[in-house]
Order: structure tokens, then C-alpha cells, then sequence
């Protein structure tokens, strides 16, 4: 057994239902334990879930109660409400939007390195299946606001993956858990309300009396809970046939079971969960829950419970505040205003005229005070218990301001420096997006079995998408001949160890025994020696043993563990780069870079919606006419080159030559100067120098044919590249350009 994991050989699948049956006996739960774990949980999670609808309320805006919205009608004060609860999640929201995820498989061992990549990609390709990010989100906002989301991983009949999300107020949970995870919960599940004819649909296999007994038999007192979405403490509602059933997911040892019930009948009596773990031997739970704050009570809750207090403040002192500024008071002696009910009917206008007595207003017998002086420390409390709620997150306002031509590196260090104060609700989001990869792969190694293929999109494909195969069944001669053409190839025994797993040093042993046995080929003149390996790789492709089946990528053969990549929103650094590449590229380009390879880094760096079309077009070879023409461009460019250093090195020769001639000078001066007396040395030195000079002026005149010459044939040159170019544009004009211009 040790062996299977090291090569691709026969596949040795484990038997789901052997291991289903080699489970013992246990003793599972009576139909009234599982009621009263739902009964227990109803009765002590009740505050909590109050709180929580509260929570729920805040977010949707209905933040005043009718008292309250009574207590300002009657003192004429206007109901304001300033939601910055809702844009405070929503922007938190927003943020993990940014921060999606991608499952990545790491192998285990060297001989999984090529099945981890098949694994990642069935990995997302059941993220994309099962809508994974819309679920995450809303698993999130759940988390955020009433502080616990989940959701329920199943495969249906077809094989497709389902991750199905399930509102916070149809969960139930052991009220003795402390994790924020859960997983320290005897038991989970899932409460529903349904109508009697749709219960009994759902539950085909299910005694149709039992539900009807079970409204018939219902104690439901007080009519005011009929109404509710979810009466307290009641299993049925006679008046509206409706009947409370739940799904409990529950551990016993390390194996985890699942029934679903009604008050008075099992609807499915408790079974094993169908997910098993890697080694096949332990079931798993498929209800994936977690939570955002968890109380020394167990109590669970989200960050809106802290955001209610500032928010309460912000309502009230708004609306306190517009009070204030559009009421007047007013203080005055008896005699000073003849009429005090017209009097006050034009100060409450903003074109009021009052009147008064002669005399009143000099002698200060009447005052008048407005609210604006009261109004604004209001403002100014409201101001701090909204900058209270903005500062939290990835929107602090109270960290510096950047300067307008900051980094895009700059500006997302800001952004995870305001959202290290929520990073433990992030991190218990991605423990839990770990924890469905997981499952998912779990799932998909019990439910695909045949050979499956899956389009995955890959942004570096020309296409903008890949095929993968899973489970693929070939022979081992067609297996090494497709890793012995992989780009790069895989070396012969590396590629031979991988597809012919334990028979590999036998055929190796047997292709070199024949290819021993055999004569040598003779070289043919004019072309290269026969490559031995290639004759060893045609002799092992032959063997019989190469002709057998294996499968190749088989899931439940391979080992891996899965973890996060993490893909944040990196646009400003990926604009940041392209602008950086664009100033570098001409000089590139002048450096010798290709300018079809340099166009080809500016499409792929770039954000072009569709630039795997212009990458496939500029892949596309020019026809036969502009390849001879680039040909002759090109070899014109060598020859310029050629008469440039033709050029160099003439100038050369020239500085040699006045060197010359300088350091004959200065030996003559001074032979002249140190034997003034002596004519026969001076004479000698003129002689040199003559003879010197006139060296020089044959040196000089070789020099200039030589810069004529190269003159010559570079103006030639540049004359042939100037016709060229004419031409080029000419054949342009006419017909549309297969390469399309790259800024």
C-alpha cells in the first residue's frame, strides 16, 4: 500500500459503502433527546436573537421605536436618522469584496507536484459551480451584523456541488459552544417553518400522518405569536398549517450523523453524514458555521451591537439640533406687545412683522432668543459619535491624508493600517473559507470517480481558458510520451519513474538490452549523429508493459493540502507597474529589444479587455513580402553600423598620427635647445620631423578616403532604408494592419 501514492498505477479506490458499513454500533439520540437540544437552544438563545434582530433593524434603518417616533411628533421635534451603521458594514463589505480568495493545493509529496495543479483548478472550478463568493458575502454580512453565518456543502444527484447559504435565524447551535467556529458543538442544524403540503412534498419517504399530527395536535396559546415568521416555543401553528422542522447535525466520537424531525416523527431517522474525511474513514460535518464576537456566555454578535450607542447619539442630537434652530422663545413685560398670539404667529415666520409699544425694543422690555447658540454643541456631539462609527474599518478617517501622487504600495498599506482594528472578523472569515475548500475537496474526491474534464479560465491562455482532465485513463506509453513534451520536458527517468511507476528500471534495462543487441546506425553525410536516448525512448514506447492502462490524476489517490491565496484588489499597483513599464520600453526598444516581443509585455501587463485577441494577432507571423522587408531593414541597420565603425576607426588612426607628429615636434625642440652649437643633431631632428610630417599626411589622406568611402556607403544605406520605409507605408495604406498599435 505504501506504493500507491509514488506512481500512477492501477487505481485502488476505497469502497464508500465498505466503510459506511465498517462503522460500530453506537447509540444515537431518542427522538425527544434531539427535541429538547432544539427546545434547549430555543429557550437560551432568546436574548441573544433579540438583540440580534435589533442588530438587523439598526442595518435596515428602522432605528426608532413607535414610542419614540410618538414622544417627537408630540413636542413637534422632527425624527432623523442618519444611517451610517449601513454604510459602515456595507464598506466593510466592500472591502472583502477586494480581499477574495483562491484555493490552492500544495502536494505532499515530490510525486504529487503535477496533480497539485489539477487539483487547484477542480478546486475553483467548484467555486465558480457552486457560486462561492456570493455566498462568502453573504456568510459575511450575516457575521458582521447579527454576528453568526453558515452555510450547508452537498452534491446533488447530478454531481453538481451545492453550497447552499442559511440565514442566521434558521440556525441552531449547542448554547454550551464557546468557539467562534464551533467546533466545540455537540451538535448543529437547521430550523424551518413550512407549510404542511409543502413538508410533506419535501419528505417523500416520510409518514404523511406523522405532519398532519403534528398541526393537529398543536398547543399554540396566544394568537399574537401565530403570527410571527417563527412562534416561540411551538412545533405547529393549526391556524395557518404550518410545522417546525429541523435538521440536526450531531458528533458522536469522531463521526458526525444527521437526522431530520418534527415534534412528533422522525422524517429521516439519523444516518451517517455522506462526506467522508482524506483516509475514508471518519464522516464530516457538511454545516459550516462561524462567528464574529463570542461572549463569556456564548452569546454571538456582530460589530453592529458597538455601533448602536454612537448611533442613537447621532439621531437624537440631529434631530435636537434642527429643533433648536427652528424655534424661538420669547421674554417681554406685560404691556409691551398689545396682541402675544399675533405677536408670536409673525416671529415664527421668516417675513414676520410683530409689533410692540412704543419705546420697548430701546429700553430692552422684550428679548428674543433662537436656538442657534444651544444648536451647536449639538452639532458638535453628533460630529464625534459619527466620526465614533467612521473610524472603524477600512475607511478610518482619522489616519493622514496621502498626498495626491502617493504609491499605489502607499495606498494599500493605509487600507490594511484602517482595517487592522476588524482583522479577527477577516480571520475568522478566511478559517472559515479554508474550512469549505476543505469539504469541497472531500466532495470531490468521493463523487468524481470517471475520467472528468474542466474548462478553467487562465488569463495567460490565449483563449483566456484551459482544459484540465482528472481521472484521465491512458497508457503508460502515451503518458510518457506526453511528459517527455511538456515545456519544459521532464527528464527520460524522471518521466519513466511517473508513468511506468514499479516497472520502470525493468523496461529501462530491457529498451538498453536492445538497443545493445542492435547495430548502430550509420551517420548519413550532412546531417547530425543519431541521438541515442531517442532510440532508448522508441524502444520503451514499444515495450508490452508501456501498453497498459493507468489513470492518471486520480483524486483519491492524491495527497495535498489545500490553502489560501490571498487576491486583493491590486489595480493600483498593477497601473502603477504599467506606467513604469511604458517609460522603459522605448529605450528597450532602442537597446535591441524586439518591438513585437516588447509589444507583447505591454498587452500582457496591460488591462485591455480584450487582449488575448491583439496577443493572438501579434503572435500571428507577417506574411513572406514584410519578413523580407524587416530582413532587409535589418541587414541595411548592420551595414550603417559597420561604416559607423569604419568611421571610429579612422578617427582613430588620425589621433594616433597627430601624436606622432606632436611627440617628433618635441624631440626636435629639443635637440634644438640642448646643442644650440651642434648643427649635425638639428639637422637630424628636422630630417625626423620631415619625414615624421610627411607620414602623417599619408596617414591623413587614407584617413579621409576611408571616411569618404563610409560616408559614401551610409548615405547609400540610408537611401535603400528611407525606399524601404516609402514602400512599407505605401503596402500599409492600402490594406488594414495585421498588428495593432500598442500605447
Amino acid at each position: 500500500m505504501a506504493s500507491m501514492y509514488v506512481s500512477e498505477s492501477e487505481p485502488q479506490k476505497p469502497d464508500a459503502i465498505d466503510a459506511y458499513e465498517k462503522v460500530p454500533d453506537v447509540d444515537h439520540p431518542e427522538l425527544s433527546d434531539v427535541v429538547a437540544w432544539v427546545d434547549e437552544w430555543e429557550e437560551d438563545t432568546a436574548t441573544p436573537r433579540e438583540l440580534a434582530r435589533q442588530d438587523r433593524d439598526y442595518y435596515d434603518g428602522n432605528q426608532l421605536t413607535q414610542e419614540e417616533l410618538d414622544d417627537l411628533e408630540n413636542r413637534g421635534q422632527p425624527a432623523i436618522i442618519k444611517n451610517r451603521i449601513a454604510r459602515k458594514v456595507n464598506t466593510v463589505l466592500g472591502d472583502e469584496i477586494d480581499k477574495r480568495v483562491d484555493p490552492v493545493a500544495r502536494p505532499r509529496t515530490p510525486q504529487h507536484t503535477g496533480s497539485a495543479r489539477a487539483v487547484t483548478d477542480g478546486l475553483r472550478y467548484v467555486a465558480d459551480e457552486q457560486e462561492f463568493n456570493r455566498v462568502r458575502t453573504a456568510v459575511f454580512k450575516n457575521i458582521l451584523v447579527e454576528g453568526m453565518g453558515g452555510a450547508l456543502k452537498s452534491v446533488d444527484d447530478d454531481g453538481k456541488h451545492v453550497l447552499t447559504h442559511i440565514e442566521w435565524d434558521r440556525l441552531i447551535y449547542d448554547p454550551k459552544s464557546r468557539r467562534a467556529d464551533f467546533k466545540d458543538a455537540k451538535f448543529l442544524g437547521i430550523l424551518l417553518w413550512q407549510d404542511l403540503d409543502d413538508a410533506i412534498a419535501d419528505n417523500p419517504d416520510a409518514d404523511p400522518n406523522d405532519l398532519n399530527s403534528a398541526v393537529a395536535n398543536d398547543q399554540i396559546t396566544s394568537s399574537a405569536e401565530t403570527t410571527e415568521d417563527t412562534p416561540r416555543g411551538a412545533w405547529a401553528d393549526r391556524r395557518r398549517q404550518r410545522v417546525k422542522i429541523a435538521e440536526v447535525y450531531y458528533r458522536i466520537g469522531r463521526n458526525y450523523y444527521w437526522c431530520r424531525f418534527t415534534k412528533g416523527a422522525w422524517l429521516v431517522e439519523p444516518t451517517r453524514t455522506a462526506i467522508l474525511d482524506e483516509k475514508n474513514k471518519y464522516s464530516v460535518n457538511p454545516l459550516l458555521l462561524t462567528s464574529c464576537y463570542v461572549d463569556r456566555n456564548g452569546a454571538r454578535r456582530g460589530i453592529v451591537r458597538d455601533l448602536i450607542s454612537p448611533q442613537d447619539e447621532v439621531n437624537k442630537r440631529a434631530s435636537k439640533a434642527l429643533h433648536l434652530l427652528n424655534v424661538r422663545s420669547v421674554i417681554a413685560e406685560h404691556d409691551v406687545v398689545a396682541d402675544p398670539d399675533k405677536f408670536m404667529e409673525q416671529i415664527a415666520k421668516p417675513d414676520g412683522f410683530a409689533e410692540v409699544e412704543a419705546g420697548a425694543l430701546q429700553e430692552q422690555r422684550i428679548l428674543i432668543h433662537d436656538g442657534s447658540a444651544l444648536a451647536a454643541p449639538h452639532v458638535q456631539l453628533m460630529q464625534m459619535a459619527m466620526s465614533d462609527i467612521d473610524t472603524i474599518g477600512p475607511s478610518a478617517s482619522n489616519l493622514p491624508d496621502l498626498p495626491q501622487a502617493a504609491s499605489g504600495r502607499a495606498i494599500l498599506a493605509r487600507t490594511k493600517a484602517a482595517a487592522k482594528e476588524i482583522q479577527p472578523v477577516y480571520d475568522a472569515l478566511e478559517m472559515w473559507t479554508l474550512a469549505v475548500y476543505t469539504i469541497d475537496w472531500l466532495c470531490i474526491r468521493s463523487a468524481w470517480t470517471e475520467e472528468k474534464w474542466l474548462r478553467v479560465t487562465d488569463d495567460n491562455e490565449l483563449e483566456g481558458y484551459r482544459f484540465t482532465g482528472l481521472n484521465r485513463r491512458l497508457t503508460r506509453a502515451a503518458r510518457l510520451q506526453e511528459l517527455l513534451e511538456k515545456q519544459p520536458p521532464v527528464p527520460l527517468p524522471k518521466a519513466l519513474e511517473t508513468a511506468a511507476g514499479e516497472f520502470a528500471p525493468l523496461v529501462l534495462a530491457q529498451a538498453q538490452a536492445l538497443l545493445a543487441q542492435q547495430h548502430p546506425p550509420q551517420p548519413v553525410p550532412g546531417q547530425p549523429p543519431p541521438d541515442p536516448q531517442q532510440a532508448i525512448v522508441g524502444l520503451v514506447l514499444q515495450n508490452p508493459l508501456m501498453q497498459q492502462d493507468v489513470t492518471v490524476d486520480q483524486v483519491d489517490q492524491i495527497l495535498v493540502d489545500i490553502i489560501l491565496d490571498t487576491t486583493p484588489n491590486t489595480a493600483v499597483i498593477e497601473q502603477e507597474e504599467f506606467e513604469q513599464w511604458a517609460q522603459l520600453a522605448p529605450s528597450l526598444v532602442q537597446g535591441g529589444l524586439d518591438p513585437r516581443e516588447a509589444a507583447k509585455l505591454t498587452v500582457q501587463l496591460s488591462q485591455f479587455r480584450d487582449k488575448n485577441k491583439v496577443l493572438e494577432m501579434l503572435n500571428k507571423q507577417p506574411p513572406p513580402q514584410v519578413q523580407q522587408q524587416q530582413q532587409m531593414i535589418q541587414q541595411l541597420q548592420q551595414q550603417m553600423a559597420q561604416v559607423e565603425l569604419q568611421l571610429k576607426q579612422s578617427e582613430v588612426a588620425k589621433n594616433q598620427a597627430d601624436t606622432q607628429l606632436s611627440a617628433a615636434r618635441a624631440q626636435a625642440e629639443m635637440a634644438m635647445l640642448g646643442q644650440p652649437h651642434q648643427a649635425s643633431p638639428v639637422d637630424q631632428a628636422r630630417a625626423q620631423r620631415e619625414l615624421v610630417k610627411t607620414q602623417l599626411d599619408v596617414a591623413r589622406t587614407q584617413a579621409q578616403v576611408g571616411r569618404d568611402h563610409a560616408a559614401t556607403q551610409r548615405d547609400v544605406a540610408a537611401a535603400e532604408t528611407h525606399r524601404v520605409d516609402q514602400v512599407i507605408k505605401i503596402q500599409r495604406a492600402n490594406q488594414p494592419p495585421e498588428v495593432p498599435f500598442v500605447p
